[in-house]
């Protein structure tokens, strides 16, 4: 779902080429939402942690840690590292999208 919507903004900012107010327009969407998506992703990390940190605890209690925790903290493993790359993705576009609008600004205020 995600990638759809990166693609619908990068459709949308094509389509602004020319048209420096709708382009601000849609560069601030896209700086808003992948501020969300940051948000989001950062979220999950947390979630993923805690439920990391919850079976090691009762791992370390009970000396032993089962077949399927393992697989748990694997699998919470796996999704942190995607949830990290997602951010560094997010926040690369958040940047760009940020200058842009940045340089957007400048070019209007000079303009008058």
């Amino acid at each position: 779902m995600n990638e759809l919507v990166d693609f619908g903004f990068l459709a949308a900012k094509v389509a602004a080429i020319g048209n420096e107010k709708a382009k601000m327009a849609v560069d601030g969407a896209s700086l808003a939402y992948n501020v969300v998506q940051i948000n989001r992703f950062r979220s999950m990390m947390t979630e993923l942690y805690q439920i990391s940190n919850y079976i090691a605890f009762n791992a370390r209690v009970r000396g032993y840690c089962t077949q399927q925790e393992y697989d748990l903290v694997m699998e919470c493993q796996r999704q942190i590292n995607d949830c990290q790359n997602h951010i560094s993705k997010y926040g690369v576009m958040s940047i760009v999208d940020g200058a842009s609008l940045l340089v957007g600004i400048i070019n209007t205020i000079n303009r008058k």
